[in-house]
């Protein structure tokens, strides 16, 4: 009986840790992800204030306005951030899969 307790309290205590790292884990991936967020925020604000930079320049020219392959580059950028944040859900889900199976 007691041999029984020992292996369900190592066990358990094996389980706690293995749930502390996943936490340890997903703390680290949601400050990665607002990092990412604030980062997509900074950049649209970048591109919105080159935009009205641009509108300001084309009314006072009179030219049409012309969009330049950064936003282009912009969007790829976003869309990298986008692919890294899911697989680093994934990375944590797996590993939590792993833990309680």
């Amino acid at each position: 009986m007691n041999q029984q307790l020992d292996n369900a309290n190592g066990e358990l205590r094996t389980l706690r840790e293995d749930v502390g790292m996943l936490r340890c884990h997903s703390d680290i991936a949601s400050q990665e992800i607002e990092d990412l967020r604030d980062e997509i925020e900074r950049m649209r604000s970048t591109e919105d204030e080159a935009d009205s930079e641009r509108h300001r320049k084309r009314q006072k020219k009179g030219k049409r306005l012309v969009h330049s392959s950064d936003n282009e580059d912009e969007e790829l950028d976003e869309d990298a951030t986008r692919v890294r944040i899911f697989f680093n859900f994934k990375l944590c889900f797996s590993f939590a899969k792993l833990i309680f199976i």
